[in-house]
C-alpha cells in the first residue's frame, strides 16, 4: 500500500521551494484517515485539466492522481490532485476543510508557514454535467523557502462521494500579481469531470 498521500501533494507544492523533509508521519487520532489512493481512471469524479494553453507547460500528467501545469515565464505551478478514501473521512465526521488541515500542518513542518488566510471565497469550478459550478473549500498559505524567497500556495479542496479534488496553485509572491490573470484563465477552464 502507498504511504500517505499527502506526501506526493506537499511535495508538488512545494517543487518550487525545493525543501526536502522527512517522510510524512501518520496522522494522529485528531486527523482524518489518509485519503491515499490515486483514483483510477474510469472514477466517476475526475478532473477535467486543460491543455495547449499559451504560456502553460504540462509538466505532469495523470502521474498517480496528478496533473501540474507551471507557467513557462512566471514559474507559478498549478498541481490538480484525484484521491480517493473521502468516504471514510466523511464517515468519520470530516469534510474537505480537513484536506486544507492536513496539507498546512504539513507544510508547516517543512517550512515556516508565516500566515493562513482561511478567510477566502471559495473557488468555483465549472462541471460538465449540470448547470451549477462546484465549489471548493479554499485556504492560502504564504512562507518563505530555506533561501527567504517568499511564496504563496493558494489550495482549493472538494469531495464527490469517495474522491477527493484538490487544486493548489504556487508562486513566488513578487510574481502573484503578474500571475493572476494567467491562473484565472486556466482555471476557468478547468473541469469537474461526471459529477452532477
Amino acid at each position: 500500500m502507498r504511504g500517505p498521500r499527502l506526501a506526493a501533494v506537499v511535495a508538488a507544492a512545494l517543487i518550487l521551494v525545493a525543501c526536502a523533509g522527512p517522510d510524512v508521519e501518520p496522522p494522529s487520532a485528531a486527523t482524518p484517515p489518509p485519503i491515499d489512493e490515486a483514483a483510477p481512471p474510469g472514477t466517476s469524479t475526475t478532473w477535467g485539466v486543460p491543455a495547449g494553453i499559451e504560456g502553460w507547460e504540462l509538466t505532469t500528467f495523470d502521474s498517480d492522481g496528478i496533473h501540474q501545469l507551471r507557467h513557462t515565464d512566471l514559474g507559478c505551478q498549478v498541481t490538480y490532485h484525484q484521491n480517493l478514501g473521502a468516504a471514510a473521512a466523511a464517515a468519520q465526521g470530516f469534510d474537505p476543510t480537513a484536506t486544507l488541515d492536513v496539507f498546512g500542518d504539513q507544510l508547516a513542518q517543512r517550512v515556516p508557514v508565516q500566515e493562513i488566510l482561511g478567510d477566502v471565497p471559495p473557488l468555483l469550478i465549472p462541471v460538465t454535467v449540470g448547470d451549477e459550478p462546484a465549489e471548493f473549500v479554499r485556504r492560502v498559505f504564504r512562507y518563505r523557502a530555506e533561501d527567504g524567497t517568499a511564496y504563496s500556495t493558494d489550495v482549493a479542496a472538494q469531495w464527490f462521494d469517495d474522491v477527493e479534488l484538490m487544486i493548489n496553485v504556487s508562486c513566488a509572491a513578487d510574481q502573484e500579481a503578474e500571475a493572476r490573470p494567467h491562473i484565472a484563465e486556466l482555471l476557468e477552464l478547468s473541469s469537474v469531470v461526471g459529477h452532477d
